[in-house]
């Protein structure tokens, strides 16, 4: 008994010493929130579902509890342009930012220590996926409005020219200040069929956001944006990607991360869904298809060009 006694303590002690190396192993990854709001909430869920059987993950819910001195995960995955912009300067782990805007990226990486390997699923939809929209939707409008802030680093070359490409010329304009928004507005609806909308938190804001609505309306221009809370807002339509989209494609670019230890390239999102407001159309007297039926002729559009 003695000698089968000591076997058996010997094999739990071995058990005990692979499961220890197998916990050490395991990858681990923090998970920072811009604040506690159900869009960020929904998205942590969701990815905590998909990978929470192959890793470690913790879930920091507010920017301020995310701290350079706690033990470093193999990465840090930030949700919103809050919880980037806090945690890029703060450390050397590989950071993948998700829900940022595109053009907030290069700022972020500026920030970032030299050598920090850093990459971002961005907020906003591709702008071949946005012009889709605006053809399925509107197939008549040709002249696009686009209104944005000096801080939002776009390259207008490069849209003019894609819009050009199907047959659509862009009217933009930079505003510089809340004291010139209304202006700045006037300017860009009295030469458009359309006002495309991008994530830009000094045009688009809760402040701002109903009287621009309100002008449009007045100018017989709808908005094409880019959220769901814009469309229920007042905008005619918006190709989106909902918390639970971000965070499907977060999951393959984290396990990616793990299986080339590296981080992927940035993305737009590969998932997307369609909102329309029918009570907008009406009013406005736009014929507009259904959300199904605009997703289906984007993804026919989409193909076209494979």
């Amino acid at each position: 008994m003695t000698i089968l006694r000591t076997l058996c303590l010997a094999l739990f002690g071995l058990l005990c010493l692979c499961t220890t190396a197998k916990a050490v192993e395991e990858p681990k990854v923090t998970l920072v929130l811009s604040d506690d709001t159900p869009l960020y909430q929904n998205f942590a869920a969701s990815l905590k579902q998909d990978l929470s059987e192959r890793l470690q993950m913790d879930v920091l819910h507010r920017v301020e509890d995310f701290s350079s001195t706690a033990a470093a995960p193999d990465l840090i995955v930030t949700v919103g342009l809050k919880a980037a912009n806090w945690v890029a300067p703060r450390t050397q782990t590989p950071m993948l930012a998700t829900l940022i805007p595109q053009s907030q990226y290069a700022e972020l990486s500026r920030h970032r220590p030299r050598g920090s390997a850093t990459s971002a699923l961005f907020l906003n939809q591709p702008i071949e996926r946005q012009i889709d929209l605006l053809q399925a939707a509107l197939p008549e409008s040709r002249k696009v409005g686009l209104l944005h802030s000096p801080e939002i680093k776009l390259d207008i070359d490069e849209l003019r020219s894609v819009l050009a490409r199907h047959g659509m010329t862009l009217i933009s304009r930079s505003s510089p200040s809340p004291d010139t928004l209304h202006k700045d507005l006037e300017f860009v609806l009295d030469r458009s069929d359309v006002l495309l909308v991008i994530p830009d938190n000094g045009i688009y804001n809760s402040n701002t956001i109903r009287n621009i609505l309100l002008q449009s309306y007045r100018h017989d221009v709808p908005l094409v944006g880019y959220s769901q809370a814009l469309v229920k807002s007042g905008a005619l339509c918006a190709a989106y990607s909902s918390p639970e989209q971000i965070a499907a494609q977060t999951s393959v670019m984290v396990s990616q991360f793990f299986k080339n230890e590296t981080l992927p390239i940035t993305q737009h999102p590969q998932f997307f869904s369609i909102a329309v407001n029918s009570d907008v159309a009406k009013s406005m007297g736009i014929s507009i298809p259904s959300a199904e039926s605009l997703k289906n002729k984007i993804a026919k559009l989409q193909g076209g060009r494979r």
